[in-house]
């Protein structure tokens, strides 16, 4: 399927459980995907250290969050960071909005509202 032809919202969020921001904006993520339901699908990228992932895997089931988790390796910042988006300063929460050939970058918290506005435009 083409991007053009992939009617799809993909959110992927740069995260880490002792990221306070980060956990707070998770419900309001969460929200909107069960509200959007199929055209909209949440991926994490989590920052915790690797011995963490029983903890992160714990922290999701519990919220009972619809999304895809994934552990990022560290190696060397200087080297991925970039190849995610040149703008990222390295700080989180991120999140990178794709539609298409379609993306918004924005780094810090998101509010549910900012969230659903930026959905909406960039779909137009």
């Amino acid at each position: 399927m083409s991007p053009k032809e992939d009617q799809t919202v993909y959110i992927y969020n740069f995260w880490a459980t002792w990221c306070a921001p980060c956990v707070k904006e998770l419900p309001h993520f969460d929200k909107v995907v069960r509200d959007l339901g199929k055209s909209v699908k949440m991926i994490l990228i989590s920052q915790n250290e690797e011995k963490e992932i029983g903890d992160i895997k714990e922290y999701l089931d519990q919220n009972h969050y619809r999304a895809d988790n994934y552990l990022l390796e560290k190696g060397n910042p200087n080297v991925w960071m970039p190849m995610i988006n040149k703008m990222w300063s390295g700080a989180i929460p991120i999140t990178i909005i794709k539609y298409g050939n379609k993306e918004f970058f924005h780094e810090g918290k998101m509010s549910e509202e900012f969230l659903r506005n930026e959905i909406k435009n960039i779909r137009k």
